[in-house]
């Protein structure tokens, strides 16, 4: 790749997850380096299944996605995404570039629509609008925000991570750090679920889609929660209320047990 292609462009919205589906291995290998020296977290999926299991524990912050897949159409999967709740931003990436494939893709849940071939800085462009869109409706960290307690856990959310005192760190969406951090910020209150749909870019208009992401991303973060804290970190739900972040204590051993 040539010198000039990997220069004059800074993102900002470094360190922001993007995965890509796409089964031509060599455009992929050929756009690795110049989308993460963007400051960009890559990962590749040449497969629909391997997308499918990854979603089981992570979620990216913008899905590049092929329209011709081995055995499935990208629009056939973008239509599942979103009926299962998933509100990502996906930029579909086509050979197909007639003005009825690009309405078909918006229409089925896609926020852009990219014909191949591309010139490469058109596709840094595109990512970096979509990630720019996304974290203008979600809560960010700020400065003095680097490592928030939360019982014997930490939160980085800047990095979107959950540091546990015995085991493997857990790495969060940008949504689910967003929502995290609005209960975190609200310390013995109730948040309401449109407060933190709002946080977390689940909140639009009219849309059952992103109102199922909220479910999702709250879903997931008490599974995480509970897990990593031994269920001491809880979402409370306070019903026609909405939502409270609770720390229970940890247990103090008694005097005959600390003597054992």
């Amino acid at each position: 790749m040539a010198a000039w292609q990997l220069q004059d462009f800074t993102s900002q919205c470094s360190g922001s997850r993007i995965w890509w589906l796409d089964d031509d291995i060599e455009l992929c290998r050929q756009m690795h380096l110049r989308l993460q020296a963007c400051g960009w977290q890559l990962t590749t999926f040449n497969r629909p299944d391997q997308l499918l299991a990854a979603l089981q524990s992570a979620h990216p912050d913008l899905l590049l996605l092929d329209q011709r897949l081995p055995q499935q159409l990208g629009t056939d999967l973008l239509l599942a995404l979103r009926s299962q709740g998933h509100a990502f931003p996906v930029l579909m990436i086509s050979g197909l570039g007639t003005a009825e494939d690009r309405i078909l893709g918006l229409e089925l849940g896609a926020q852009d629509y990219l014909v191949k071939p591309f010139h490469p800085r058109e596709l840094l462009l595109r990512c970096e609008q979509l990630l720019r869109n996304e974290q203008r409706t979600t809560i960010t960290p700020r400065p003095h925000e680097q490592q928030l307690p939360l019982g014997d856990l930490t939160f980085l959310p800047h990095q979107g991570v959950l540091l546990r005192p015995d085991g493997p760190a857990l790495n969060l969406s940008r949504g689910e750090a967003s929502l995290l951090l609005a209960l975190y910020r609200a310390p013995g209150r109730t948040l309401s679920r449109q407060q933190l749909a709002r946080a977390s870019g689940s909140l639009a208009p009219r849309s059952e889609r992103r109102s199922r992401s909220i479910d999702m991303r709250l879903s997931r973060l008490r599974r995480l929660l509970g897990e990593a804290s031994a269920g001491r970190l809880q979402i409370e739900t306070l019903r026609g209320h909405g939502y409270a972040l609770r720390i229970e204590p940890a247990a103090t051993a008694t005097p005959e047990e600390k003597s054992r």
